[in-house]
């Protein structure tokens, strides 16, 4: 009852708290991540840049009437819109074939996938009414839907699967329903707790939203994990003849340390992530070290509590066809001996078929595809994904420019407009920087984005 009041409370305080998550501005690291702050400080918050292709027709130009016509109706939607700050004089490929239209989208970076949203109605009707022109869309806003869209299939996926997966393998492996049970209870609990707890220090260190999805993961995992330790041993201990409470008592002095290293050591281990200066990591550390705490406190206090309590009703709901075998003492030890011996007999056959299951084991581990999370990491027949290795080969870095942040007493001032003229010079002359396309200024002068 205790425990079940603990997770109540967790739950409520987490409610009425509410989880400060992460701004877009505060993920980044090192210099890039000091720019981010310096230009939301500064009220430039619409770093985010959506990204039109039009090409024109074949045997055509970009500057055809139809096409001209084309680009024109798009610049005045996307004013129209409200979603857009700025719209950037259209680049021209070197054969006058592809014009690329810059969109710089007002709010938020993570506002930015609804923001396309009227964009690409836009878009819609400049197709309809100008065939033959090719019009496609990516960038920020376009990408940024398509990759949280894609993540949160993937997490659904394992949220959907992983409770039910769990509870067959425990029904499997202890053969009764009230025994696998207890493991996925205990650890849905410390979820629900570690979910409601996170919200207390979010408001001094605000968590990626995707943390809630970890503490599921796992949460569910070790407090399946650490009730195993006691469940196993507590059956061992029946089974060499022990009485309830004496079987407890010994699993409780022996796979409860187990727990309590067990979980310290998890915790320290994902502390490390905090030395790492970045925000992301350090938010994805406390929430893995709150649930495992959590769990480590259940295991050790309600399981054996609750163990006590059920005695010997933990074996109700047997499978049919699953026989109650009592496990003699001795009889473990005498199996793993003769398993041994027959591998010291014929060690190099044993190496060999236990490398061949391990090989089997790992088959699927094969077909992984390991990318870093990005663009190479979204599915690459994506329309998004394909309009923009599209504008890249034609316009290199066009399509997501390098931001460069000035903060200075006044970035209008003579001396940093003529280093932002130096820029452009500098920028013209090199062979792989084009040109700056466009300045943005805060309202106080302090900060200048170029890009």
């Amino acid at each position: 009852m205790g425990w079940l009041l603990f997770v109540v409370l967790a739950v409520g305080i987490g409610g009425a708290v509410g989880t400060q998550t992460l701004g877009s501005y505060e993920k980044g690291t090192g210099e890039s991540g000091r720019a981010d702050t310096v230009l939301h400080d500064a009220g430039i918050d619409d770093a985010a840049t959506e990204t039109i292709l039009v090409t024109a027709p074949k045997d055509r130009t970009i500057h055809a009437p139809i096409v001209k016509d084309a680009i024109a109706q798009i610049e005045a939607a996307a004013r129209r819109s409200g979603k857009v700050s700025v719209v950037r004089e259209p680049q021209i490929s070197s054969d006058r074939g592809t014009a690329l239209i810059q969109l710089q989208l007002k709010g938020d970076v993570e506002e930015a996938g609804d923001a396309v949203t009227p964009i690409s109605a836009a878009l819609d009707h400049a197709r309809a009414t100008h065939l033959g022109v090719g019009i496609e869309q990516t960038g920020d806003g376009s990408i940024m839907k398509a990759y949280d869209d894609t993540m949160k299939s993937d997490f659904q996926q394992a949220e959907l699967f992983s409770v039910p997966i769990t509870f067959a393998i425990l029904f499997l492996a202890f053969g009764a329903l009230v025994a696998a049970g207890i493991p996925v209870l205990l650890g849905l609990t410390a979820v629900a707790a570690g979910m409601g707890l996170i919200a207390i220090p979010s408001h001094l260190l605000p968590v990626e939203e995707s943390s809630a999805s970890v503490i599921l993961l796992i949460g569910l995992a070790v407090g399946v994990d650490y009730a195993l330790f006691y469940l196993r041993r507590e059956r061992e201990e029946r089974a060499a003849g022990r009485e309830a409470e004496a079987a407890l008592e010994a699993a409780a002095a022996t796979s409860g340390r187990a727990i309590l290293v067990s979980g310290f050591t998890v915790m320290a281990s994902v502390a490390g992530m905090f030395a790492a200066g970045n925000k992301w990591y350090s938010s994805y550390a406390l929430a893995i070290m709150i649930v495992v705490a959590i769990a480590m406190a259940g295991s050790v206090t309600v399981l054996p509590a609750l163990l006590s309590k059920l005695g010997d009703r933990v074996e109700r709901g047997r499978l049919p066809f699953v026989k109650r075998r009592e496990i003699r003492a001795g009889e473990a030890g005498r199996l793993w001996s003769a398993l041994l011996e027959r591998v010291l007999r014929r060690p190099l056959v044993s190496a060999v078929a236990a490398v061949a299951v391990l090989v089997a084991l790992a088959a699927p581990v094969t077909g992984l595809d390991l990318r870093e999370q990005g663009m190479k990491s979204l599915p690459q027949d994506m329309a998004a994904v394909k309009t923009f290795e599209k504008a890249q080969e034609a316009f290199p870095g066009g399509s997501r420019p390098a931001m460069v942040v000035v903060q200075a007493r006044d970035v209008t001032a003579p001396p940093v407009q003529d280093a932002i003229a130096k820029l452009r010079e500098a920028a013209d002359d090199a062979r792989d920087i084009a040109a700056p396309t466009g300045v943005d200024i805060s309202r106080d002068k302090t900060v200048a984005r170029i890009a």
